[in-house]
């Protein structure tokens, strides 16, 4: 058991380093979009940046994911064969699309920005989802041959290259918001091109019509569920501009880049997760196994929770300026939602090992209505914490719902006892950092740090850790100290 656990924490690990890289430009320079930018311009970016992502997953038609598990579930098919047709359809399909998308930009951009001034960026972001979409079948192919290294090496060159583009077109050139939308398109072209160059010698000119089926199949179910998820995750937004003004979206939008460092580590876990799960199925103990892997999971999840949640006003301080200060108001919100996240993904076994993934379907748009319906009730009169609030629901409903139908299809003892240690401790923690105020930013931060630290000891108090745990823990640790205790004495000679 615990060498399948390594296994799913070493991709992980990987993965999320890499994910972290790609996508963290956002976060990282966030001092210099604050600077650069009014809140209301970073409202706008926001906007459109939810808008790429939620064209990309309709663009993507489910068929990365659906080439992944194809071949988990036939292991003896032609993969060439398989990622060709799969490249093929996508390409082909998601022009259909686009092309509409791109005529009715001026229209789409009165509706979600309420103008149509940034009709040209709206095009131009439609073009880049188009271009992200089609790096999801090289980027599926690396992990179906497991090859994490090379995943994360491409990514970490995405990470470098949006970094430069993002800093010429907006420190260098002060573009705004223009800028960073064509900094986007430059660097999804480029790595578009390159990954497709790469995939070229595992292409076959020849298109399979069974295959076509199976993923389709498996592929177009995921859209509404990607789709109902991205509204889930991202609908705040909107209801936000409309109910409020560009300048609170604005404040939204820092506070959900500060909760992104989460979603990042529960993203990786996604990657990693479905090779695991497949092949942790096939053992005798499986069930002991998705059961700890579900307490194990969620006392990570929940340490980093914790930490980012208790440190969010020092962190928007020191990354942003005064005039963004009320966005840590929203990022435990987003940050908790992230958590009930983690637990869909960990506790959909059922549903995946029984290949009745509808459910999941089911769930995703049951936390999508709940999302759009206290949206209407709680964002008119809560502003941006009513956005945050609406969304922690959806993903809360959403959990509950694909845990309870997984469980139907595959009964796991899950150690609920032990989950509510985990979310006890980190509330009564998270309760006592909000009281920590000296009015000096370093020691806020060193006192806080120190007190989320302490979760592990709160929870060894409460009789979390079992007794085979602790000795294991009583192991490592003693092993540490020996090679700790012989590099110092070698040191010294």
């Amino acid at each position: 058991m615990l060498e399948e656990l390594k296994r799913l924490w070493k991709h992980s690990i990987i993965y999320g380093l890499s994910n972290l890289l790609s996508t963290a430009v956002g976060f990282i320079l966030l001092p210099l979009y604050t600077r650069f930018l009014t809140p209301a311009d970073y409202g706008i970016w926001d906007l459109l940046m939810v808008t790429m992502a939620l064209v990309a997953v309709v663009l993507q038609m489910g068929l990365g994911s659906a080439l992944f598990k194809v071949v988990l579930y036939d292991e003896q098919i032609d993969r060439r064969k398989l990622i060709s047709t799969a490249l093929y359809l996508l390409a082909g399909g998601s022009v259909i699309i686009l092309i509409p998308l791109c005529v009715f930009a001026a229209s789409i951009s009165e509706l979600i920005l309420g103008s149509r001034e940034h009709a040209d960026l709206t095009r131009w972001i439609f073009i880049s989802a188009y271009l992200n979409a089609l790096i999801a079948i090289p980027l599926a192919k690396l992990r179906i041959y497991d090859e994490s290294l090379k995943y994360g090496l491409v990514n970490i060159s995405r990470f470098v290259v949006s970094m430069l583009l993002n800093i010429y077109f907006v420190a260098v050139l002060d573009m705004g918001v223009r800028g960073l939308v064509f900094a986007n398109v430059l660097q999804s072209a480029l790595f578009a091109v390159v990954l497709l160059a790469l995939l070229g010698q595992d292409l076959k000119p020849a298109l399979s019509m069974t295959a076509t089926r199976e993923m389709l199949r498996f592929g177009l179910p995921l859209v509404l569920t990607g789709v109902a998820g991205a509204v889930i995750t991202m609908s705040s937004r909107f209801f936000l501009r409309h109910f409020g003004t560009m300048h609170e979206v604005g404040l939204f939008g820092v506070g959900s880049r500060i909760a992104m460092i989460f979603a990042l580590v529960v993203a990786s876990f996604q990657l990693a997760w479905p090779s695991v799960l497949f092949s942790a199925a096939k053992r005798e103990d499986a069930k002991i196994f998705f059961a700890t892997a579900l307490t194990y999971c969620l006392f990570v999840f929940t340490f980093i929770s914790l930490g980012l949640s208790v440190l969010a006003n020092e962190v928007v301080t020191i990354l942003a300026g005064p005039e963004f200060q009320a966005a840590y108001k929203v990022v435990p919100l987003l940050v908790l939602a992230q958590v009930f996240m983690g637990v869909y993904f960990v506790t959909a076994v059922g549903t995946n090992l029984k290949k009745r993934t509808e459910y999941q379907a089911l769930a995703t748009v049951a936390g999508a209505a709940v999302t759009i319906g206290l949206s209407f009730v709680l964002i008119p009169a809560h502003g941006m914490v009513g956005a945050a609030l609406a969304t922690l629901a959806g993903h809360a409903v959403m959990a509950v719902i694909s845990c309870a139908a997984s469980l139907w299809f595959y009964p796991v003892p899950y150690e609920w006892t032990r989950v509510a240690k985990i979310f006890a401790a980190a509330l009564l923690l998270f309760a006592v950092g909000t009281r920590i105020s000296t009015d000096r930013l370093l020691l806020d931060v060193f006192l806080k740090s120190l007190l989320v630290l302490t979760f592990p000891l709160i929870l060894f108090l409460g009789r979390f850790f079992s007794e085979k745990e602790r000795r294991h823990a009583r192991r490592i640790s003693g092993m540490w100290w020996i090679r700790i205790r012989s590099r110092w004495q070698g040191a010294e000679e």
